[in-house]
C-alpha cells in the first residue's frame, strides 16, 4: 500500500475541518476521519516520517498534546532531514508548555524553540526566522511546502 495516498486523503480531510465552513462536530469527525487515514499510512509504511508529521499535526488540532509530542518525536526520529517533522514538533513543545508546571514549562519552551530553528535550518527560504507555530501553521506549511513530491513513472 502506498502511505501518500493515506497522507493525502488525510490532508483533504483536515482542509476540510479547517475551512471555517462547518459546525465544530461536523469539523470534529473530519479530524478523526484524518487521524485514521495517517494511521493508515503509518501501517502501510510504518517509516512514513510524513504520515507521523500529519499525526502530529491533526492531534494538536484535537486537542491531544501528547500524542503530538509523540508523533512528533517519532518523524524527527523516521527522518533526522525533514523540517515539517521538526517544525510539527515545536508546536507539539509548544502546546506541551501551557500546560506544563513552572519546573517543565521552561524546558518545553526552549524545546520548542530549538526545534522551530532546526525546521528553519532545513528549509530556509520557508521557515527561517519563523515564530513557533501552533497546529493550524504547522498544516499550513505541511500542505504546501512541507511535502516530498510524488512522481510516478510514465508506463
Amino acid at each position: 500500500a502506498n502511505a501518500d495516498m493515506y497522507v493525502e486523503r488525510a490532508n483533504e480531510s483536515v482542509r476540510i475541518a479547517l475551512n471555517g465552513k462547518l459546525p465544530k462536530p461536523d469539523a470534529d469527525v473530519q479530524l478523526e476521519n484524518a487521524r485514521i487515514l495517517y494511521q493508515t499510512g503509518i501501517e502501510a509504511q510504518p517509516t512514513s516520517f510524513q504520515a507521523l508529521t500529519g499525526l502530529s499535526i491533526v492531534s494538536l488540532l484535537q486537542g491531544k498534546v501528547k500524542d503530538g509530542v509523540k508523533y512528533g518525536e517519532a518523524a524527527v526520529a523516521a527522518n533526522p532531514n525533514y523540517a515539517g517533522g521538526y517544525y510539527a514538533l515545536a508546536a507539539a513543545y509548544s502546546d506541551s508548555s501551557k500546560a506544563a508546571d513552572s519546573a517543565s514549562k521552561g524546558k518545553l519552551i526552549g524545546m520548542s524553540q530549538q526545534a522551530n530553528l532546526k525546521a528553519g535550518l532545513l528549509d530556509k527560504p520557508n521557515l527561517q526566522g519563523r515564530e513557533v507555530p501552533d497546529g493550524k501553521a504547522v498544516f499550513r506549511y505541511f500542505e504546501t511546502g512541507g511535502r516530498t513530491m510524488v512522481i510516478t513513472m510514465p508506463r
